[in-house]
């Protein structure tokens, strides 16, 4: 009888029977290391291109940009602040713990605030607040559409 090396015959039949177990095709393409870059249509008011996030702000979702001034946009991890028709775009990462949804705008101020630890960060860009400086995105606005450069 021929003696089978114990890993060798892991390594050969346990991805044979996962794939079997969750699905060969779906496994295989997840395992895929190839990259597409198709811009998802715009729906939901957005689309994200090449690192190009691009926003109608005509869509009722983008709304709170003209009754608060500003919006955390969760599904894109960006607060988009608008300010004397100007808009300006910042991760909505925590530079301190790592928080995306608990933050408040504070215009007499121009600082954003965490309310995870109580941080502060300027809206400036440069300025230092209480948790540091948010990282900032350059921001383009042409005929409604508002296009932030997510790089």
């Amino acid at each position: 009888m021929k003696s089978t090396n114990r890993r060798h015959f892991i390594k050969q039949t346990c991805p044979l029977l996962i794939a079997s177990i969750v699905g060969g095709e779906a496994l295989v393409s997840s395992c895929s290391k190839e990259k597409t870059e198709n811009p998802t249509p715009i729906s939901g008011g957005y689309q994200i291109s090449d690192q190009i996030l691009t926003i109608d702000l005509n869509h009722a979702d983008f709304e709170p940009l003209n009754s608060k001034g500003w919006i955390n946009f969760l599904e894109q991890n960006v607060l988009i602040l608008k300010s004397n028709g100007s808009y300006s775009a910042y991760t909505n990462v925590c530079p301190h713990e790592g928080t995306r949804n608990r933050w408040s705008y504070s215009a007499s101020e121009n600082t954003f605030l965490c309310s995870n630890h109580d941080k502060t960060y300027k809206a400036d860009c440069k300025t230092a607040g209480s948790g540091g400086v948010l990282k900032c995105y350059s921001t383009q606005l042409s005929n409604n559409q508002l296009k932030i450069n997510l790089s």
